[in-house]
């Protein structure tokens, strides 16, 4: 229907759009905040991301599943 391919289109330019946006804030936060609270604030977006796509059909994917995530810390011994 008419409705669905509108979604669609909506769909694939919020994605494209919130990939780079968050590409953007996440290496804005590298900067200013350690790793492992970017990595959490990141998992906290991502499941506000995935109640939009699954609940809300507002998008077909989420985005931060394919990005590129902070190193994890070493750990010590």
């Amino acid at each position: 229907t008419e409705h669905e391919e509108m979604a669609e289109q909506i769909s694939a330019r919020l994605a494209a759009g919130w990939a780079a946006a968050i590409a953007a804030w996440r290496d804005a936060q590298l900067s200013t905040i350690a790793p492992a609270s970017v990595s959490r604030e990141m998992a906290v977006l991502s499941a506000v991301l995935d109640i939009c796509r699954r609940e809300w059909g507002w998008m077909k994917h989420d985005p931060i599943r394919d990005m590129r995530k902070p190193p994890k810390p070493r750990t010590h011994i």
